[in-house]
């Protein structure tokens, strides 16, 4: 089958899973998923639960970070009414605290990944089986704009009296996928008219039960997100940032400049001659310490790099931290250069000066935010954004011909500019070293 234009990436199985050979797995794993469906079914009928709404998100942790808002507005009009979060593990840990929120239910990242994780997974079609099963809404939602199969599959099987989902586009799904959901739903909700930021694009999503007016999508004080970090993930963030001060302290640096260089999408990436660069610029020119944050698989890319800047002083976070503790590490941080990651929302939403270096695929649709921030997005104008990512060059010239002296320049604008938020949410860390 040849994908349709409009559909990317193809998220079309191997001819090899759906072949005669593979039939009796799908038999075995769509057995264990039904029958943990009813075991969950069976329980939910002697235990009593409080009456809840869902939200279903199975993409990234930024992504999770945008629809904040939209949560808050959820729980006003439904006072009363437990909100249940599912989404991956690290939209989990950053809300696993959050006041509105009164479960959070892991579910696999989507996407091409995750849908394979669930093809050969049978421990997860167990539990998202028992999860579905176990669980009744009285309203579950589905609001991306680009929502994708593994979370179209989720709001299919989960039991609710009403289900509304976006319209959304065909960037992540085929035509016929997308049509396929719309048979589960019980209301269609159209995309904003005008396009726009995430923000407001969630924010008109709000609009269908009667949002407040911060909330709607036509005025420019759209509720910024709020991430009220759990405990767990300050202390952890406490024990590392005691470290990174003393570093500072031993350099006589003039403050913390994290530095997020990698990240999951190769898209994004930049080249590290010039992370080497901008780190000695920071440095020589600004008395400023670099401190290289990233998760498990950035340990390899961060030890070179580090290698790279062995002759100035510069600091590595550990690289073992969930994204809570990386997103705590982070608000208490004097100034931020990343790529677009979850991270990066994450240094807006706390009000912390950043600079956020993006490609031209989906131009104004995450960057920059549609209200005051410290947060500044670079990117060099080239005659194909607009691509939705699917670059065609040799590199990603938007992102890759950005200038060290440029990024570096951006940071010193931000770092100077005054505070947008009223109390800093940096202020509510309590250092546990």
């Amino acid at each position: 089958m040849t994908p349709p234009l409009g559909s990317f990436p193809p998220y079309q199985w191997p001819a090899r899973w759906l072949s005669r050979a593979v039939a009796p797995w799908r038999a075995l794993a769509a057995g264990v998923f039904y029958g943990a469906r009813a075991a969950g079914a069976t329980v939910s009928l002697f235990r009593a639960s409080r009456r809840a709404v869902a939200v279903l998100r199975t993409d990234g942790a930024g992504d999770a970070i945008l629809t904040e808002p939209l949560i808050r507005s959820l729980a006003r009009h439904f006072d009363g009414t437990d909100v249940h979060l599912w989404a991956p593990d690290g939209a989990v840990a950053l809300f696993e605290s959050h006041a509105k929120i009164a479960r959070c239910i892991a579910v696999p990242r989507g996407f091409k990944e995750g849908n394979r994780r669930i093809f050969w997974s049978l421990s997860w079609r167990a539990r998202l089986g028992y999860q579905l099963g176990r669980h009744r809404y009285d309203l579950a939602i589905y609001p991306p704009v680009d929502p994708e199969p593994l979370g179209a599959w989720l709001f299919a099987q989960i039991r609710a009296a009403e289900k509304w989902h976006n319209a959304g586009t065909t960037l992540n799904q085929f035509d016929w996928q997308r049509n396929w959901t719309r048979q589960f739903a019980t209301r269609t909700i159209a995309p904003r008219p005008t396009g726009g930021h995430e923000l407001l694009h969630n924010a008109h999503f709000a609009e269908q039960w009667g949002a407040t007016p911060d909330n709607t999508a036509n005025t420019a004080n759209t509720d910024r997100p709020q991430l009220p970090l759990s405990q767990r993930a300050l202390t952890y963030a406490g024990v590392h940032i005691g470290a990174a001060r003393h570093a500072v302290r031993r350099s006589r640096a003039a403050g913390l400049i994290g530095i997020v260089a990698a990240g999951s999408a190769t898209i994004n990436q930049w080249p590290i001659d010039k992370w080497v660069a901008t780190a000695r610029r920071l440095w020589e020119q600004h008395t400023l310490l670099p401190a290289l944050i990233g998760g498990p698989a950035d340990e390899a890319f961060l030890q070179q790099l580090s290698r790279r800047l062995h002759d100035i002083p510069h600091h590595i976070f550990p690289t073992d931290c969930d994204i809570a503790v990386a997103a705590a590490v982070v608000s208490r941080l004097d100034g931020l250069i990343t790529i677009d990651t979850g991270l990066a929302h994450a240094a807006a939403a706390f009000d912390l000066p950043s600079v956020v270096l993006v490609t031209g695929g989906m131009p104004g649709r995450f960057w920059p935010w549609p209200l005051a921030t410290r947060s500044i997005a670079l990117t060099k104008p080239v005659p194909c954004a607009g691509c939705n990512y699917r670059c065609t060059q040799e590199a990603a010239h938007c992102i890759t011909d950005l200038s060290p002296e440029w990024v570096v320049d951006a940071l010193m604008r931000a770092m100077k500019s005054s505070v947008v938020l009223s109390q800093s949410p940096r202020k509510q860390y309590r250092h546990a070293g």
